[in-house]
């Protein structure tokens, strides 16, 4: 679904054919702002995985957050790509 919808990528795995690797598209990663927001909400309002220090990054400068997962994005892309 996500696939078709071209929010993900799904390509095998370098190190090993039988695996996949998932990564956002560039039409997933337009999608970082609403993603923060919901795991910002849903560290307010249920009991999360999120490790404490991410959630505390996402709160005090939702921007810088974005900006170096956006830049941690286009790095994986020319390092997979």
């Amino acid at each position: 679904m996500l696939g078709e919808a071209d929010i993900i990528e799904k390509r095998r795995d370098a190190s090993d054919a039988r695996r996949f690797v998932y990564r956002l598209s560039s039409k997933g990663i337009d999608l970082a702002p609403v993603l923060v927001e919901l795991m910002i909400w849903s560290a307010r309002h249920e009991a999360t995985a999120a490790p404490a220090a991410v959630v505390r990054s996402m709160r005090s400068d939702r921007a810088a957050f974005i900006t170096k997962l956006r830049k941690t994005w286009q790095s994986s892309a020319r390092v997979s790509g």
